[in-house]
């Protein structure tokens, strides 16, 4: 149902980080033990007699460590740390908080700030959002729906039984026919407020229609909802209008020394399915539901969780798509600067996939493991090197061999210059690379490398110099 208030009363006056520093200092897993039985797993997720209906087992209630999250299959009780001691001892938000804040001594700060339409906004969000995500994840499994399951299994192979992916990240199906739309309804929300998430059309229909849908979460949050077409409609991907996050398992970043990133979250899906099977604990796999909302945050993002290595896996297919998303997402991270505030940059790496494969299919068709897989990712490339043999392979046969190629070939890898200064071993075996594929001397290409880099220093003092790539010679 519908929270207090669309604000979850008193949430609004006080500060973001005011509310994520309480949340920090309460593990929603140490805090849910004070009340119930809790069952600690070597995976993601823990069980919890769940203490929202009456039971004695662990058969449904489920605590998600790293995302801050709980739910239960049985009674559709979910939410964050915040919401878990709001139902339990059925006090108001701002109880729970101050609660939570007694609970870490921590003082809470007074504030009288009025309730702004845009924290509103926000809030009926992640509680509309949650409530379409775990009725859509119900809907999967009803007999009638066998099409997605089937889906999942053959196409994605992807698995759906108990402590699968599928659970616990609760994989859903979007029937359509207005089945969400009459479903909220009857939890208390209204057409206008579908609508301002945009979980229903103009025409008052279910926007999500005969889709796979995975919930895309963020710190026990359900922030947006990635929807699969699965009957051939045209538009393949749908995300909720109007909401930017659209990170698939950006929490599990969180304290995660290697990350990879991916396009699709049936990509990551894939992966993770295979490390866990594996036992292979070491990688957090995300998905960026759309290479192009990439941007300068999702730096700042991973450096702030602690990010050491970032393995950059995109699809290897035919119209070279996921190449140029690669070579998009490397300059981000070239051109975005990252220092202090506890943040830390990462050495950027590219995963060099089979041809015409993407993650998903690496898995599913091209018998792919989770120790092929890991051999990818430490093999993986410098974003340098990735480029210049994308676009050495690219080239005309013989281009590559005359000045102009090799002025073209620099011109795209020059931008990235800047990520060498910080890997001086990484250097030195890119630039012996470039040297010998475009075949002048490793002297040329330091000079070439170190006069970017005056360039670039100067640049940031005096403003931008204008010039066109070239190989400095001796």
């Amino acid at each position: 149902m519908l929270p207090d208030d669309l604000s979850k009363e008193g949430e609004a006056e006080m500060q973001d980080d005011v509310i994520e520093a309480i949340r920090d200092a309460n593990p929603i897993e140490d805090v849910i033990r004070e009340y119930t039985r809790v069952r600690e797993h070597q995976g993601k997720n823990w069980d919890m007699v769940c203490p929202f209906h009456t039971t004695s087992t662990f058969d449904a209630g489920k605590i998600v460590p790293a995302e801050g999250f709980f739910y239960c299959f049985n009674c559709g009780a979910h939410g964050d740390v915040f919401e878990f001691v709001r139902r339990i001892r059925s006090i108001s938000f701002r109880e729970a908080v101050a609660m939570l804040a007694e609970r870490a001594h921590m003082a809470l700060p007074d504030s009288t700030e009025e309730i702004s339409p845009e924290l509103q906004l926000g809030r009926l969000r992640d509680a509309i959002i949650g409530e379409a995500a775990h009725f859509y994840h119900g809907r999967l499994h009803a007999p009638e729906n066998g099409e997605a399951i089937a889906y999942l299994e053959a196409e994605r192979g992807i698995h759906t039984g108990e402590g699968s992916v599928t659970e616990d990240f609760l994989l859903g199906y979007a029937e359509g026919k207005d089945s969400l739309k009459e479903y909220l309804m009857s939890r208390g929300f209204t057409l206008d407020q579908m609508k301002r998430v945009g979980l229903i059309n103009k025409q008052e229909r279910d926007t999500y229609f005969d889709r796979v849908v995975v919930p895309i979460r963020r710190r026990g949050r359900f922030v947006n909802l990635y929807g699969r077409s699965i009957s051939g409609s045209k538009i393949k991907h749908l995300l909720l209008s109007d909401i930017g996050a659209a990170f698939f398992n950006a929490d599990a970043a969180r304290g995660t020394k290697k990350v990879v990133l991916m396009e699709g979250p049936f990509d990551a899906l894939a992966t993770i399915q295979a490390l866990r099977e594996a036992g292979v604990r070491d990688y957090a796999v995300t998905a960026l539901c759309g290479t192009q909302k990439f941007g300068q945050g999702d730096v700042h993002m991973l450096a702030r969780f602690g990010a050491e290595e970032v393995f950059i896996a995109m699809d290897r297919d035919a119209n070279n798509a996921g190449q140029n998303a690669t070579e998009r997402i490397a300059q981000v991270f070239q051109t975005t600067s990252v220092s202090g505030n506890g943040e830390r940059r990462a050495a950027v790496r590219v995963v060099n996939l089979p041809d015409n494969c993407d993650p998903n299919e690496y898995f599913l068709e091209r018998g792919g493991t989770a120790r092929s897989f890991v051999k990818l990712l430490e093999s993986a490339t410098h974003p340098i090197e990735f480029i210049l043999e994308s676009r050495f392979a690219a080239m005309p046969k013989g281009r590559a061999a005359t000045v102009t190629g090799k002025l073209e070939i620099v011109g795209h890898i020059e931008p990235y210059f800047g990520m060498l200064k910080y890997d001086p071993l990484r250097m030195e075996i890119v630039v012996r690379k470039i040297a010998q594929m475009l075949q002048v001397s490793e002297t040329s290409v330091q000079r070439t490398i170190m006069n970017h880099a005056a360039e670039s220093q100067a640049r940031e003092v005096e403003g931008p110099v204008i010039r066109g790539p070239r190989l400095v010679g001796r």
